[in-house]
């Protein structure tokens, strides 16, 4: 540099700062189709994580479907769910008013304080049930006293039997069940709804 030249060598204006300049705008520019491939490899994670079967006393079910769980700007990967069925089924109406045993799994991605799942779950049924949430909250205070703090590839798992309710299971041990067909339609809609 000649002493009138007071710019920082390798500078936005020379030959080396121009070039580093069109990498920083191509990075950008391909920086979300890179949020989208993160995305779709979280989608196929979830299935890869998922087994095709599951099974409740008597009674064997099939993978129905599995997906990724994502909160905030920054789509952080908080769970995947898996949903299994008797007789899986495309129809979501289907899946949610069926009389057939279901088992939902939720596997976590990252670790969540009991105040954090009590907060999910509030949120969950409040935009779910909206005015009728209070036919629900006998139940939705049950589950939210037997969450505990949860850490990242821990399960919780929630057996749905017809005539009877939601049994849910925190890390293969039982915590107890939610009665009432209503209560487990609403619990499944949570998912597919």
């Amino acid at each position: 540099a000649t002493p009138t030249d007071s710019r920082p060598k390798g500078g936005p204006q020379t030959r080396e700062g121009v070039r580093r300049e069109e990498e920083r705008r191509e990075e950008k520019r391909q920086a979300p189709q890179k949020r989208s491939e993160d995305r779709d490899s979280g989608r196929d994670k979830a299935k890869k994580i998922s087994p095709r079967k599951a099974a409740t006393p008597k009674v064997k079910l099939r993978l129905n479907g599995s997906g990724l769980c994502e909160y905030g700007i920054f789509s952080w990967d908080i769970y995947h769910a898996a949903l299994y069925l008797e007789k899986p089924t495309r129809d979501a109406t289907k899946a949610i008013d069926s009389s057939q045993h279901k088992v939902i799994v939720l596997r976590f991605c990252r670790s969540l304080s009991a105040s954090q799942l009590r907060s999910a779950w509030d949120a969950a049924f409040k935009a779910n049930a909206g005015k009728q949430l209070p036919k629900y909250a006998s139940g939705l205070r049950k589950l939210n006293k037997w969450m505990k703090a949860i850490k990242t590839k821990e399960e919780l798992r929630f057996v749905i039997r017809p005539g009877r309710g939601v049994e849910v299971i925190d890390r293969g041990t039982s915590r107890g069940e939610i009665r009432g067909d209503d209560w487990a339609r609403m619990f499944v809609r949570l998912y597919l709804g």
